[in-house]
C-alpha cells in the first residue's frame, strides 16, 4: 500500500508548541458584532433559490414591503430571489445589485451581509488575542518543509482569488467598519491559504455599504480609507508575490456621481421608458435604472463615454492594479447579447492597450450556454455560474445524488465551449459570492458536504475564486446583508478588528468554530481548503490543464459515485479520482499510477493496493499517470 506524506501532524505540534510559548500574551478588545440567530434561518439556506429568479433573462420585478424597485428578479412567500436587482415580498429574501429589502429591513440597492456569533471552539486560551493565535499558526506553517513561496507561483492562468467584502473583513480604526488597513494586515493569512491575489469588492466613494453605485471613480471612499491606504496595500500584495483585482462598476453610476447632471448624454435617458425598470426626471423624459432608482444605467455605445472611462481605466492600472472584474455585463445593453459583446471587446481592447497583462473577469449572470459566446469579446473570464450556488451542478451532484460522470462530462463541455469562442479564454469557477446563500447553508450544514463542494469547486480548471469567510463555514443566507456578515475571526463578537457588519443585517448563527479555532485543527473546514487551493499551486494542470474523463471501474452502491478526469498542461498529466458519495468505495483507474496528494472530507486515508483504490466517502485523490 500506498499513502502519502501529511505533514499537517507535524504543523500541529508545531502548532501547540508555539501556542505554549506565547500563552501569557494578553487579548484587547474593540468593536463588535450581532449575536444571535433567526429562527427561520437554516430553513431560508437549505432552500435558497428555489423560488427565485434573477436578472438571467432581463424580465422586470418592483420591490414588495418596504423595498425599492430592483432589476430584474422576483421572489415569492416561500422562494428566494438572488442576483441583481432581485426582488422579494414577505417572506421571500432577495440578493444583488438593487435588490429589494424583505419585510424585516434593510435598504434599497443594497447587496449583502450578516452579524455572526458562534459559541463553540475558539474559547481556550483567552488570554492569547486571536490575532497572535493566527501569527503563530501561519508561522508555524511557513516553517514548515515544501511551504509554498508564493513569490516562485507562474504568473499565467489557473490562479486563487480570494474576494474580499472589506465593509465586514477586519477594523482596525474602530468604527465597527472594515478598512483598506485591516485587509493589509491579513495578507499573510491570505498568502498563507495559497491564494495568488486578491479581488476588492467596490472602494470607491457611495452612500451605501456595498458601494456599487459609484459617486467617483478616481477615489477611494473614507470609510475604507485614503489612496495612501489603497496604495500601501497594493504595494504589499505584490511585494508578497499577489495580484489585486479592482470590481469595476461601469453599467451603472449612482445618482449623485456629476455626469449624471453635468453629461446626461452618457446615460440613458429618453422621452418614453423602455423593458424593465425607468423612472421619470422632473422635465418628463425617463432614466434606465435596472437595479435601483439611485443607479442609473450607462450608455455604453456613447463615444465620449468610453473615452471618460477609458481615462479611469488608466489611472488604476497606472497605479499598478493587476485587473478588474466586471459587475453585470450582461445588462450593459439588458437583453441584448451581441451588443454586450462588442462593449466587452472595446472595454477588454482599451484595457489591454493599457497594460496587455491585465487580466478581466467578467460577471454574466446566466446558466444558459450564452455564458460562453460572451468569451468572444476577449475577456479572459467568466465567472461559471453553471457550477456555482445552490441550483448549480456541484450542489445537484452531491445533494441529489447525481452520477460523478455527469458533473465531469459538463466540465469537459464548458472548456469545449469557451475555447470554440476564445482560443486563450479560461474558465472562473467559483461556489458562492456577495450575491448568493452562503455555502453552509444550500449544503445542510453538514461539514463533509461543504467540504467537498469547494474540493469540487477548486480542482476545476481556470482562475478559481474563494468568497471570505467561507474556509470557516461561515452562515449567511436570506437578504442581501445577511450574505456579507463580518468576518468570522473569533467568537468574541467585542475583540478587536471585528467589524459590525452592514446595517439592516439580521443576526446569524454561524454552525462552525471561527478562524482561532479552525486554524490548528487539520481535520478543519479551513485545513481542507487551504490544502485544495495549495494543490492548484502544487500541480499546475489542476487549474491549467486540459481535461479528459477517462474510465473508472467500480461497483457495488458507489459505483455512479466514483468518477476520474486526466489533466494535462505543459505535456505533464495527472489524474483526478472522485468518490462524491458518502460510502467508501473500491475503484480502479487503468490509467491511475502511484497516489500523489488526496483531499478527504473526514480526514481517512485514500489506500493503493495494486490496481484497486480505496477512497473514503467525499474523497479527491489525485495520482501520476502509469
Amino acid at each position: 500500500m500506498y499513502r502519502p506524506n501529511r505533514p499537517s501532524r507535524v504543523l500541529s505540534i508545531i502548532i501547540v508548541l508555539a501556542l505554549v510559548i506565547s500563552s501569557f500574551l494578553f487579548i484587547s478588545s474593540c468593536g463588535k458584532t450581532g449575536s444571535g440567530g433567526s429562527a427561520s434561518q437554516q430553513a431560508q439556506e437549505n432552500g435558497a433559490g428555489n423560488g427565485g429568479q434573477t436578472l438571467q433573462d432581463g424580465a422586470g420585478a418592483s420591490g414588495v414591503n418596504g423595498g425599492s424597485t430592483g432589476g430584474s428578479g422576483s421572489g415569492n412567500n416561500s422562494g428566494n430571489a438572488s442576483g441583481e436587482g432581485a426582488a422579494a415580498n414577505d417572506s421571500g429574501n432577495a440578493s444583488g445589485n438593487g435588490a429589494a429589502a424583505n419585510a424585516s429591513g434593510g435598504n434599497p440597492g443594497e447587496e449583502s451581509g450578516a452579524g455572526n456569533e458562534n459559541a463553540g471552539a475558539g474559547a481556550a486560551l483567552e488570554e492569547v488575542s486571536w490575532q497572535d493565535r493566527i501569527k503563530q499558526a501561519l508561522a508555524a506553517a511557513s516553517a514548515l518543509p515544501g511551504a509554498p513561496d508564493q513569490k516562485s507561483r507562474p504568473d499565467q492562468t489557473g490562479r486563487a482569488w480570494y474576494q474580499v467584502f472589506v465593509y465586514s473583513f477586519c477594523d482596525t480604526d474602530g468604527d465597527g467598519i472594515g478598512d483598506l488597513n485591516g485587509v493589509a494586515e491579513h495578507l499573510d493569512y491570505i498568502r498563507g491559504m495559497g491564494f495568488d491575489g486578491i479581488w476588492l469588492s467596490p472602494i470607491h466613494p457611495s452612500e451605501t455599504y456595498h458601494k456599487y453605485d459609484v459617486d467617483d471613480y478616481y477615489a477611494i471612499d473614507p470609510v475604507y480609507g485614503t489612496m495612501a491606504d489603497f496604495d500601501a496595500l497594493l504595494d504589499a500584495c505584490h511585494t508578497s508575490g499577489m495580484k489585486v483585482l479592482l470590481d469595476l462598476v461601469v453599467n451603472h453610476t449612482s445618482i449623485d456621481h456629476p455626469w449624471f447632471t453635468e453629461n446626461p448624454e452618457y446615460y440613458h435617458i429618453q422621452d418614453e421608458p423602455g423593458g424593465g425598470q425607468w423612472k421619470q426626471l422632473p422635465n418628463g423624459k425617463y432614466y434606465e435604472c435596472q437595479f435601483w432608482e439611485r443607479m442609473p444605467d450607462l450608455n455604453l455605445e456613447n463615444p465620449e463615454l468610453r473615452a471618460a472611462l477609458e481615462d479611469v481605466f488608466r489611472f488604476w492600472l497606472d497605479k499598478g492594479v493587476d485587473g478588474f472584474r466586471l459587475d453585470a455585463v450582461k445588462e450593459y445593453e439588458t437583453g441584448n447579447n451581441e451588443k454586450n459583446i462588442e462593449i466587452l471587446t472595446w472595454l477588454n481592447d482599451s484595457v489591454k492597450a493599457i497594460k496587455p497583462e491585465a487580466y478581466i473577469v467578467g460577471e454574466n449572470w446566466t446558466t444558459s450556454n450564452s455564458l460562453y459566446t460572451y468569451y468572444r469579446s476577449g475577456i479572459d473570464s467568466f465567472f461559471d455560474f453553471m457550477t456555482a450556488a445552490v441550483d448549480g451542478l456541484i450542489a445537484k451532484t452531491l445533494l441529489q445524488g447525481k452520477p460523478a460522470a455527469d458533473y465531469l462530462n459538463s466540465l469537459v463541455k464548458a472548456q469545449d465551449l469557451i475555447r470554440d469562442n476564445n482560443p486563450e479564454g479560461t474558465s472562473a469557477p467559483f461556489l458562492t459570492n456577495h450575491d448568493i446563500p452562503r455555502a453552509a447553508g444550500f449544503m445542510r450544514r453538514d461539514e463533509n458536504l461543504i467540504k467537498t463542494a469547494w474540493g469540487m469547486a477548486l480542482m476545476q480548471p481556470g482562475d478559481a475564486f474563494v468568497y471570505y469567510g467561507e474556509e470557516l463555514g461561515m452562515s449567511g443566507s436570506g437578504k442581501d446583508e445577511n450574505k456579507r456578515a463580518p468576518m468570522y475571526w473569533t467568537d468574541d463578537s467585542s475583540a478587536a478588528g471585528m467589524t459590525s457588519g452592514p446595517p439592516g443585517m439580521e443576526p446569524q448563527t454561524n454552525s462552525f468554530p471561527p478562524l482561532a479555532g479552525q486554524i490548528t485543527d487539520e481535520n478543519s473546514i479551513y485545513s481542507y481548503l487551504r490544502k485544495a487551493v495549495l494543490l492548484r499551486a502544487k500541480y499546475p494542470e489542476i487549474g491549467r490543464g486540459d481535461i479528459l474523463v477517462t474510465d473508472v471501474s467500480s461497483s457495488g452502491e458507489t459505483a455512479g459515485s466514483v468518477g476520474a478526469v486526466i489533466r494535462t498542461w505543459n505535456e505533464s498529466s495527472i489524474i483526478i479520482v472522485y468518490n462524491i458519495s458518502a460510502a467508501e468505495a473500491t475503484a480502479t483507474v487503468s490509467a491511475a499510477g502511484s497516489l500523489l496528494d488526496f483531499l478527504s472530507a473526514s480526514g481517512a486515508e485514500v489506500t493503493q493496493n495494486g490496481d484497486a483504490l480505496t477512497l473514503p466517502g467525499y474523497t479527491i485523490a489525485i495520482f501520476s499517470m502509469r
